[in-house]
């Protein structure tokens, strides 16, 4: 079976790419996937160590910091990263004038962004220590503009330089948190870390980009007309996606105890462990669905099985954690963290409708659906917002989980089958929960074919 797949992937590859494209498409996702399962390999242990380290309180404040930081980043970006990719591909003569304008264009949406996020903490929170901690990691946005150097590797199909470059930043920032851990160092610090890998990252693209073409920023005014043009949209659905993620942990510093945050937010790093499955899973199937576009059946057939593994090995991680999660809770983090075990169990049901969420969103790309994703965050981030001030405030953490549990059911299940568009895909996840009788009533009907078979030689098996 894998062996035909295999063949069929080489070659629907061969006839529609170019000679030697597919070969180096698939090198750049062997880069990326080796990349992101070294660092969530790496990633976790130390962020085990870190979390029992700090405590409830503390690491409840760093993961506030860095909640802010996320949606500033990523409302920052503008949603340029796509279209200056598109556009050095389609325009490579253009580069220095793409990669400058995208710059300048990042660098001060970052500094005001960081700003604006610093100014309504300090009128929001009060907490002199939040602010400078939040402060710190704040540092890191206007950085990160560095990373349009990515962009140009990206759209070169150079992976293993972003990847050189990210893998820098998150061997340094480790090896700083290991020794800050060991001398027993302040929250700041920790704080600093995260400022640090951003930092580290940055120069390894600037680094790597010029020692393969000379720095030449042109920003023009035209160029940035262009690009925030065609990119507000992306920005709009990037900042929602993101707010859909990260504003529970901002709301609860807000409207619950100080170490409620923390227990959520260590409860988080468990759940979003097993993210990485569907996410690969969505990534090797892609290419099956484009491929497989125009052919109904077989396209409903290779996505019906995916939403199938997607959904039940969710279900199983949950049903295993909902009896075991107070023991992995109190092994992991200790007794300070005994509170995070029922958050976790609560997060992990959300799990079902994330893997069919990333599964179906692939769906939806394959069929030039782009549109109704971004209308799942847009939908999504309000929604999560108003259920956390509803809950929050009587459940506490709990609340928060019960929170993105329904946000989710929500925007990656009800919403597609309320979509005229979207509705037969919903439909193949509605046929997800069914399988156990699917393969009942299919196992009773071979039963009875052998049967008939066996009554009636003229009758075959297929």
């Amino acid at each position: 079976m894998k062996t035909r797949v295999a063949e069929r992937g080489r070659t629907f590859a061969d006839r529609v790419l170019p000679e030697g494209v597919a070969r180096r498409i698939a090198q750049n996702t062997g880069w990326l996937l080796a990349e992101r399962l070294a660092r969530l390999l790496g990633a976790f242990a130390i962020t085990i160590w870190v979390v029992r380290y700090l405590g409830p309180e503390d690491f409840g404040l760093l993961a506030y910091a860095i909640s802010i930081t996320m949606i500033a980043e990523v409302t920052s970006g503008l949603g340029v990263g796509a279209i200056v990719v598109r556009e050095l591909v389609k325009t490579p003569e253009a580069e220095a004038e793409l990669l400058g304008s995208a710059f300048a264009l990042r660098l001060v949406a970052g500094l005001a962004i960081a700003a604006g996020a610093l100014a309504l903490t300090w009128l929001v929170d009060g907490d002199p220590r939040a602010l400078a901690v939040v402060g710190i990691v704040l540092a890191s946005v206007p950085i990160r503009a560095l990373s349009t150097f990515d962009q140009a590797f990206q759209a070169r199909m150079q992976s293993r330089f972003s990847v050189i470059a990210r893998t820098s930043g998150f061997a340094v920032a480790a090896a700083m948190k290991v020794a800050l851990l060991v001398v027993g160092a302040p929250l700041a610090w920790f704080a600093a870390a995260v400022t640090v890998e951003v930092a580290v990252a940055a120069l390894g693209f600037v680094v790597l980009y010029a020692r393969t073409h000379p720095l030449a920023f042109q920003p023009r005014w035209h160029r940035v007309r262009e690009l925030l043009r065609d990119s507000w949209p992306l920005a709009i659905a990037g900042a929602a996606a993101m707010v859909s993620l990260r504003i529970d942990q901002v709301m609860l510093r807000q409207m619950s105890p100080a170490t409620e945050l923390g227990m959520y937010a260590a409860a988080a790093r468990l759940s979003e462990v097993w993210y990485f499955v569907p996410v690969a899973l969505g990534t090797a199937l892609l290419p099956a669905l484009v491929a497989s576009h125009a052919d109904r059946e077989r396209h409903d057939r290779r996505l019906q099985v995916a939403l199938d593994v997607a959904l039940w090995s969710a279900i199983g991680i949950a049903l295993a954690v909902t009896f075991l999660g107070g023991i992995v809770v109190a092994v992991l983090y200790g007794s300070r963290f005994e509170g995070a075990a029922d958050i976790l169990r609560l997060q992990l049901w959300a799990g079902p409708f994330v893997f069919m969420g990333v599964i179906s969103g692939r769906a939806l790309l394959a069929q030039g659906l782009q549109r109704v994703e971004a209308l799942r965050y847009v939908v999504g981030a309000p929604l999560n917002v108003g259920l956390n001030l509803l809950l929050i405030p009587r459940f506490d953490g709990a609340g928060a989980a019960v929170a993105t549990l329904i946000s989710y059911i929500a925007v990656t299940y009800l919403l597609l089958l309320a979509h005229p568009k979207t509705r037969h895909t919903g439909w193949l996840m509605t046929r997800a929960f069914l399988l156990p009788w699917r393969l009942r009533t299919e196992y009773l009907g071979t039963r009875r074919l052998a049967r008939a078979s066996a009554e009636e030689p003229g009758i075959r098996l297929r």
